[in-house]
């Protein structure tokens, strides 16, 4: 009997002496990964060269990440993917992409400040940089070159999710001509 009384208070110390859990930082990570699972986008873009025009495609849903690229046919009007790819982000790149994708939309009311987008198949021109917030139901259009721009706040954020994206889909057929990305 008083080695269990002396094991039940050795017990109580222990525990009573730990260090208590934080739950708002619990209750943080768990809000964090439920918004990283719910956000859904999707990024588009094309720039022509002489030759053709190129183009990416990164759609990230649930922590999943699908992507292609390739080549677009002139003629057709439609893309002819040279890779695919599906790849699970990690938690943190997930919610990385969260993060960024909250960041841009709230520089929503400054979208219409991004220059126009140009053509896909002019090898002179600025390209075209479509970005959709399915999760939102919004999207927006404007040049690749403007994400290089660092006159408008909202390049920061749109440049830091298509690095983390592209980084992530880890493609061969990564474009050169997307300048700066």
């Amino acid at each position: 009997m008083q080695n269990r009384f002396s094991l039940i208070w050795i017990l109580f110390i222990f525990t009573s002496c730990s260090p208590s859990t934080d739950l708002t930082s619990i209750q943080s990570e768990v809000n964090s990964a439920q918004d990283s699972a719910q956000t859904e986008i999707e990024v588009f873009m094309a720039r022509g060269y002489m030759g053709g025009s190129n183009y990416e495609k990164l759609h990230l849903k649930n922590g999943i990440l699908w992507a292609e690229c390739g080549e677009i046919d002139r003629k057709k009007v439609e893309t002819a993917p040279a890779e695919e790819t599906i790849v699970k982000l990690t938690a943190s790149n997930s919610a990385e992409a969260a993060t960024q994708t909250a960041a841009l939309w709230g520089f929503k009311d400054s979208f219409q400040t991004f220059p126009q987008a140009g053509s896909a198949f002019s090898f002179t021109g600025p390209g075209i940089l479509e970005v959709k917030n399915l999760t939102a139901n919004s999207s927006f259009k404007t040049s690749v070159d403007s994400v290089a721009n660092e006159d408008f706040k909202a390049s920061k954020p749109l440049l830091r999710l298509i690095n983390i994206l592209r980084r992530e889909a880890k493609l061969n057929c990564t474009s050169k001509s997307f300048y700066g990305l």
